[in-house]
């Protein structure tokens, strides 16, 4: 996976779904980086579709939280992943 949280930089690393929310990890220059994202918070999720939803070329996930920001998460693995992960997380928003 590589994520961006607003017009920051990508980063390489992981994410993983909780009870809670959305967990991202990765490292940038070599120094960690985490993001929690409670589903609570989640306002729009949704498959990206315009060029600039895009991230390093490859298809994202839009995630938006009710504070307007946003994060793109892209997978290594490609579109089916992100369908996959856009359809959990909206059912753990569902019971959130």
């Amino acid at each position: 996976m590589v994520w961006q949280k607003g017009d920051g930089p990508v980063v390489p690393g992981q994410l993983r779904l909780d009870d809670v929310g959305i967990l991202l990890f990765g490292s940038l220059a070599g120094c960690a980086v985490e993001h929690v994202l409670p589903y609570r918070s989640l306002a729009v999720v949704r498959l990206g579709h315009q060029p600039d939803e895009r991230l390093t070329g490859r298809p994202s996930l839009l995630v938006e939280l009710q504070t307007l920001e946003h994060f793109l998460i892209a997978a290594i693995g490609g579109f089916g992943v992100l369908t996959e992960l856009a359809e959990q997380i909206t059912a753990a928003m569902a019971l959130a």
